[in-house]
């Protein structure tokens, strides 16, 4: 009779395991579906605020895709913030978004700050005219985090970032010149204590 009783026991336990594996793979394929049409729907409307042509908007795809497996975020995640470094910074050649991103996200986990916080910051830098390309993007994020590690401020990179940004389109909307250096390494030795003669020194080597 023991052995009888056991069975149904044994039987609910499968089940109940069964059960959970199922929902847990169901779980899995919702999510997939969900990243894959997130991809496409961003990656859509990313294909029309560029004007790209398919081969090369196939290109640019698997070029973010390539970027997104190196930082392990999804397809869907890197799409969203190439679509919004592009619409920020008023992008018509997207041949160096991946590494913008890849920079953006990077700086980000660096200093523990929002990825979409980085990546609109270094949009915000191009649209601007502070930084021309990926590579002005990277020197200037050694730069601030040189600065704000001397400083002693790296615990508050958002706030410098934040205070950059609107110095920069204040800075933008008074001028239609080339950024003023001098300015800019002021507000960044405010921020971080550092001598303006040391800050504006670095800026020379990256504001185009």
């Amino acid at each position: 009779a023991g052995m009888m009783t056991g069975k149904p026991m044994v039987g609910g336990i499968v089940g109940a395991f069964a059960s959970q594996l199922l929902g847990g793979i169901g779980s899995a394929i919702d999510r997939h579906i969900s990243n894959v049409l997130r991809e496409s729907e961003t990656y859509t409307d990313l294909r029309h605020s560029l004007g790209a042509t398919s081969v090369e908007f196939d290109s640019l795809r698997d070029s973010l895709r390539h970027f997104a497996d190196g930082l392990d975020i999804t397809y869907g995640e890197m799409g969203s913030l190439a679509k919004m470094f592009a619409h920020v910074a008023g992008l018509k050649d997207a041949s160096g978004l991946g590494g913008d991103i890849s920079g953006a996200v990077g700086f980000a986990r660096g200093y523990g700050i929002a990825p979409e916080q980085s990546a609109q910051f270094f949009a915000l830098m191009r649209h601007n005219g502070v930084t021309a390309n990926e590579q002005d993007s990277r020197r200037l994020a050694l730069m601030i985090a040189d600065s704000v590690a001397k400083g002693g401020t790296s615990a508050k990179m958002d706030e410098v970032l934040n205070a950059i940004s609107s110095f920069a389109s204040s800075q933008a909307r008074a001028s239609l010149t080339a950024p003023n250096i001098g300015n800019y390494a002021e507000l960044i030795a405010g921020l971080t204590g550092l001598d303006v003669a040391e800050v504006s020194a670095n800026l020379e080597t990256f504001v185009p």
